[in-house]
C-alpha cells in the first residue's frame, strides 16, 4: 500500500512539474553527452601522442604535418633526424638508457623550437620536425644549436656513450604530393649520413627533384 501511495506521489509531482522535469531530464543527459565526448577527445589525443617522449607519434604527425601542409603557408621546412648509431647506444646503455637517450632528444627539440611547430617521434630513434618560416637564418641557427647541444657525452648509470644527431632539412616552397615531404628530407638526412653524421643539411626541394631526375 505505501508502494502504490509513493508512485501516485511521483506521478502527482511529475505532472504539476512537467516542464521542470524536462529540463532535468535534458541537462543530465546532456551533460552525460558531453563528459562522454570530451572523454573521447582526450582518448584520440592520447592515442597520437609518444609515450615515451611526450612528442607527436606517427599518427600525430601525420594529422598535425597535413594541417600545417594544407594552409599552403610557403616556405614550408621539414626536417627528418635521428641519433647517430643509435644501435651501438642500446649495446652500450642497454635499452633503458636507450630510451633516456631518445627523453633528451625529445626535451632538447622542445627546448630549441618551443610548442609552435610540429615535433614528433615517427618510430624508434627516428624523429620529425615541421614549421612555416621565411627566415633561414632562424632556420640554420636552430637546427645548428640542435646538433651542437646533442653533441656531448651521455651517461647511464655508470656507462657512457658519445651522443650525436644527424639531421636532414628540405625547403619546400611549391604544392607537392604530401608523403614526398619525408621522401626530400630523407635524402638530405641520408648525404649528412654519408658525411661523417652529427651534422644538419639544409636542401631546397627543387634542387634535390632536380639532382634525383639527373641520376
Amino acid at each position: 500500500m505505501k508502494s502504490e501511495n509513493q508512485n501516485v506521489t511521483l506521478k502527482r509531482f511529475i505532472e504539476a512539474n512537467t516542464i521542470p522535469c524536462l529540463i532535468a531530464v535534458t541537462l543530465f543527459f546532456g551533460i552525460i553527452i558531453i563528459l562522454i565526448v570530451l572523454l573521447a577527445r582526450q582518448r584520440s589525443k592520447i592515442a597520437k601522442i609518444d609515450a615515451l617522449t611526450g612528442l607527436y607519434n606517427r599518427y600525430g604527425i601525420r594529422d598535425r604535418m597535413k594541417v600545417l601542409y594544407d594552409k599552403k603557408h610557403f616556405p614550408m621546412v621539414v626536417s627528418i633526424l635521428d641519433i647517430d648509431n643509435f644501435k651501438s647506444v642500446n649495446d652500450t646503455l642497454g635499452h633503458l638508457g636507450g630510451d633516456e637517450a631518445l627523453r633528451l632528444l625529445g626535451n632538447t627539440m622542445k627546448q630549441v623550437f618551443g610548442n609552435k611547430v610540429v615535433l614528433g617521434r615517427y618510430g624508434g630513434d627516428e624523429f620529425v620536425i615541421g614549421l612555416h618560416s621565411k627566415d633561414m637564418n632562424y632556420i640554420e641557427s636552430k637546427f645548428k644549436e640542435l646538433v651542437a647541444r646533442m653533441d656531448r657525452k651521455f651517461e647511464f648509470e655508470g656507462a657512457s656513450v658519445d651522443l650525436s644527431i644527424s639531421v636532414g632539412v628540405v625547403i619546400v616552397e611549391e604544392e607537392i604530393a604530401y608523403d614526398d615531404l619525408f621522401k626530400v628530407a630523407d635524402v638530405a638526412l641520408y648525404e649528412v649520413k654519408e658525411n661523417g653524421k652529427n651534422d644538419y643539411r639544409i636542401r631546397n626541394y627543387k634542387d634535390i627533384k632536380d639532382d634525383l631526375r639527373n641520376e
